[in-house]
């Protein structure tokens, strides 16, 4: 016999924590840059992305190896903005 499942319903907004409400700071689309990456115009692939020209990141979009890489890499130029 299969078990039936209860459905789940949203918490009410006193019983909410940080973690379950969106807060208007997390907008990704609205996000300041965080680091210009410089990369030749015919593209140069690092730290799993390809690079093409100028490309501003936003903050938190790369993780700390991935920034290791990219300043590693000669053929990158990065700068935080």
């Amino acid at each position: 016999m299969a078990k039936q499942q209860t459905p789940v319903t949203p918490a009410a907004p006193e019983q909410q924590t940080p973690e379950t409400t969106a807060s208007p700071e997390q907008k990704p689309d609205t996000a300041k840059p965080k680091y210009r990456i410089t990369a030749p115009a015919k593209g140069f692939r690092r730290a799993g992305r390809l690079w093409q020209g100028v490309t501003e990141v936003p903050d938190g979009a790369l993780t700390a190896e991935q920034v290791a890489q990219i300043k590693a890499e000669p053929r990158l130029t990065i700068e935080e903005v």
